[in-house]
């Protein structure tokens, strides 16, 4: 039977003790690149990427709640800026790149982490289609 990409499962690699689903692979040693998805996706949007960045990068992508696999209800308020740093912080990453593709996270969770926890981004992306056409 044919499923779609949406239809098919995805198996986390790990789950974070708050519930949070996400992938790390690549050598460790350089500054780990943190991948977060857009609003209408989850971690294996990244898919196309994964590889290739894995190879010669440390990489972690996850779900944020309620997206993919990370379907543990928050145990307050939700909050994706609490999750992005409690994900690197049980991870063992202190400062990283850090990805982001539209869902507006990418600049208000950027700015709210870098306000949570200053010095954890060395670099900042925050790709947004539907304002830079085709890259």
């Amino acid at each position: 039977t044919y499923l779609s990409p949406r239809e098919k499962a995805v198996t986390p690699t790990w789950l974070t003790s708050p519930g949070i689903a996400y992938d790390r692979a690549g050598p460790r040693g350089d500054l780990p690149v943190v991948l977060l998805h857009a609003g209408i996706a989850d971690r294996r949007m990244w898919d196309p990427l994964w590889s290739a960045l894995a190879v010669e990068r440390d990489v972690v992508r996850l779900d944020l709640r309620g997206y993919g696999e990370s379907t543990t209800p928050p145990r307050g308020m939700l909050s994706p800026v609490d999750d992005v740093l409690d994900t690197l912080a049980e991870v063992g990453i202190d400062r990283s790149h850090l990805v982001g593709a539209s869902f507006g996270a990418a600049a208000d969770a950027f700015r709210a982490v870098d306000q949570g926890k200053p010095g954890l981004m060395h670099a900042v992306l925050n790709y947004d289609r539907s304002a830079a056409g085709d890259l």
